[in-house]
Parts: C-alpha cells; sequence; structure tokens
C-alpha cells in the first residue's frame, strides 16, 4: 500500500511547475512536506516531513551563523558593498535628513558590515540609525522593523529578532528579507519547524544567495549533505560579492570535510581565501 510520503512525492514529479530550489508545500503535521528540493530539470531530489524538524532529527553540526544578507529592504544595497554603500547613505542623508528608509538603509549596511568585518563597533551605529528611522516613522516602516531584527540576532537577542520580524510581518508579509532574519532566530531559539518554514517562504519569495545559503544549512541539518552542497553551489552561481563567493566556498569546503573529501575541501578553503583575502 502506498503511503502518504511516496503519494506526495510521485504527484510532485507528474505535476512539475517553475523549477525553485525550495518549495513550501503544507506546514503542521509530520506526515506531510515542509520542504521539497527540486533538481534544474525539475526533479524531486529529497522531500523534508514534519516529523524530520524536531531536535532530534536534526544533526549535531554547529550552527553557520546567518548567510548572506537578502536583497531587499531589510539587507539591500547594503549586500553588494557596505563601505560604498554607506558612504552613499551618509551622502544622501545630509541632504534630506528626514528620508526614514535612507537611514533604515543606513541601518541595514552597519549590519551587514559588522558581519563581513565581525567587528561589533558597527552595531551602535546600526542602532542609530534605525531608531532614528523608526522616530520618522513608526507606522508601517517595515525596512527599520526588518533592520532591527537582523541587529538582534547578530546580538544573540534572538527572542527580540522574532518580535521584529514579526511586527514587520504584519506590514509586509511578502517581503523575503524578514523570513531570513526569523530563520536566523529560530534556528538558534530550537523552534525548528519555524525556521523551515521560513527559509522555505524566504526562498519562495526571493530566492537567490541569501535563501539558498539558508535552505542548504536546513538541508544539511536534517542530514541531506548530497542536496545541501547543491543548492550552496547553485548559491554560489548566484554570488557576485567577494564576501559572498568566500561564504559559499567556505562552508562548500566544510561540507566536503564532513563527508571525508579531504582534497575538495582544500580546494574550496583555497577558493574562500582567493575570493575575499580579508
Amino acid at each position: 500500500m502506498i503511503n502518504k510520503r511516496q503519494a506526495f512525492a510521485a504527484t510532485a514529479c507528474r505535476h512539475r511547475r517553475r523549477v525553485r530550489p525550495i518549495r513550501l508545500i503544507n506546514i503542521g503535521t509530520d506526515d506531510l512536506p515542509l520542504l521539497t528540493i527540486f533538481d534544474r530539470k525539475g526533479r524531486v531530489q529529497c522531500v523534508i516531513f514534519g516529523s524530520e524538524c524536531g531536535p532530534s532529527a536534526r544533526s549535531s553540526r554547529p550552527f553557520r551563523g546567518p548567510g548572506p544578507a537578502a536583497p531587499g529592504s531589510g539587507g539591500g544595497p547594503a549586500a553588494a558593498a557596505p563601505e560604498g554603500v554607506i558612504a552613499r547613505y551618509q551622502q544622501t542623508l545630509r541632504r534630506t535628513p528626514g528620508d526614514y528608509s535612507a537611514w533604515a538603509a543606513l541601518g541595514a549596511a552597519y549590519v551587514q558590515q559588522a558581519r563581513i568585518t565581525v567587528n561589533p563597533d558597527f552595531y551602535p551605529k546600526a542602532e542609530g540609525a534605525l531608531r532614528r528611522s523608526l522616530t520618522l516613522n513608526t507606522t508601517d516602516n517595515y525596512q527599520a522593523m526588518i533592520g532591527m531584527a537582523a541587529l538582534a540576532n547578530a546580538r544573540h537577542e534572538f527572542a527580540a529578532a522574532v518580535g521584529w520580524g514579526k511586527r514587520a510581518g504584519r506590514i509586509a508579509p511578502s517581503n523575503p528579507d524578514l523570513y531570513g532574519t526569523l530563520n536566523d532566530a529560530y534556528t538558534q531559539l530550537g523552534d525548528y519547524p519555524a525556521a523551515t518554514a521560513a527559509v522555505a517562504r524566504m526562498n519562495d519569495l526571493g530566492p537567490g544567495v541569501a535563501a539558498f545559503t539558508r535552505a542548504s544549512y536546513e538541508l544539511e541539518m536534517h542530514g541531506h549533505a548530497a542536496a545541501a552542497s547543491r543548492v550552496l553551489r547553485q548559491a554560489l552561481e548566484s554570488a557576485y560579492v567577494p564576501s559572498d563567493v568566500a561564504y559559499c566556498r567556505y562552508y562548500l569546503g566544510e561540507l566536503a570535510l564532513y563527508t571525508g573529501d579531504l582534497d575538495e575541501a582544500a580546494r574550496q578553503y583555497q577558493a574562500a581565501r582567493t575570493a575575499d583575502p580579508n
């Protein structure tokens, strides 16, 4: 007798839609899928079910840390070249100090710069810019709320990050950036079904480097190392910022090391160093 999992896999193969590496199918039960991984030809590669999202089902591999920022309002242009973007927004704000969107983008750029440089001195600057933005617009300023969520994650204030993310979600539920911050926070809080659902929603709304790297981590944590590597390679193909290329290369090396391929691990580590010597 065909069980629910076999029936779903057969149906997914018959009804292929536009190919995406992760697609949210259903949330809430052990027997229905949370994530379905397709290859570029639309073939089902693996399925993650609700029963696989509990703590006992997840790998003991350490948390990778937040992936690259998503291109959009929350982590936006700052993802491309933080130093240059910071200077540009500072110049904009000298001309128009009441531009709440520019203050939010400046705050997000500071958060991203702190991530890249591993320098917490940028956190107070980020908070100052984001709170200035919220002072200028307290009603529908989801950009600053997503920035505050990212800042809270960076400071390991994960419950606060969820709070800011949910506030932003009530205003802009289709913004992919907020699901990246929620995925990072839920992962650290141990709410694994919520983390998986968030990364699936992020990928559905805004597939790209930020979504792919988080999806790869979800797959790795569920024991799907080969699928994690494939999705991370898709992230690498989409990456053009040196820090993002280095991030993808480094964790491809980590996956190779984890599976015992020492030569591939060494090659990826060297490629990461070459992509971004800093």
